[in-house]
Formats: structure tokens, C-alpha cells, sequence
């Protein structure tokens, strides 16, 4: 299974997020329909297909997406592992006030080094 480098995710979530027009490029419909499909894949063990699926409607703030992608970044799954991107997802996707999420992530938060909590903290921010 050939996975994406993380420079690849980096560059596919800035370009997502780029707003040089003000004409809405994403219909809300499609993006909800490909986020719930990156699920369905997600749960199949379909990970190529998830990923293609979630990489959208994460970049632009869909938050199951990102949840999503979160654990595909912390356990490897398709994408190279990534603990720095995946805590980055993670953070924030727990913006949507999901308890079970937002423990999840003090959980492994709390267990990193300083070093790592500092490349999370800036990795949440720059999402």
C-alpha cells in the first residue's frame, strides 16, 4: 500500500484552506457526503479510500473528518505516522465539544515530552 508523505497532507490541507475568492468552491452537501463515506471506508479497513474521502472536509473544519484523519496519522494508517499531525487533528477536532474527544486528547497529551507538547500546540494552532 504506497502512503502519502506528510508533506503531501501539509500541502493538501493549506491548499483546501485557501480562500482567494469569495466564491463558495465546496458545496456543504458534498463535503457532509464526503466525510460520512470517509467513515464508512474509515470502519471497512478502507484507509486509501477514507483518506480521499476525509482530506477535504477536514481542511475546511468538518470535524468528524478531522477526527478521522487524527487516528490515521497516529496509527499509520495509509499515511505515514505522524504523532505531531496527528495530535493536530486531534486538537482540532475537539474544538466541537465532544467529551470522549477532548479526553482522548488530554490523555495523549499528557503523556508527551515538553518538546512534543510544543509541536502540538503549534501544529493545533497553525489548523
Amino acid at each position: 500500500m504506497k502512503k502519502f508523505s506528510v508533506v503531501s497532507m501539509v500541502f493538501i490541507t493549506f491548499l483546501g484552506g485557501c480562500n482567494s475568492s469569495p466564491i463558495n468552491l465546496y458545496s456543504d452537501t458534498t463535503m457532509k457526503k464526503n466525510e460520512y463515506n470517509g467513515i464508512k471506508a474509515y470502519r471497512k479497513g478502507q484507509f486509501e479510500a477514507a483518506f480521499n474521502y476525509l482530506k477535504e472536509p477536514a481542511g475546511l473544519g468538518y470535524k468528524s473528518a478531522q477526527y478521522t484523519l487524527a487516528f490515521m496519522f497516529l496509527k499509520g494508517q495509509y499515511l505515514e505516522q505522524s504523532t505531531k499531525l496527528g495530535m493536530g487533528w486531534l486538537g482540532v477536532a475537539k474544538e466541537a465539544g465532544v467529551e470522549n474527544w477532548s479526553a482522548q486528547y488530554d490523555v495523549f497529551y499528557s503523556a508527551a515530552t515538553t518538546q512534543q507538547k510544543q509541536q502540538i500546540d503549534e501544529t493545533v494552532a497553525l489548523y
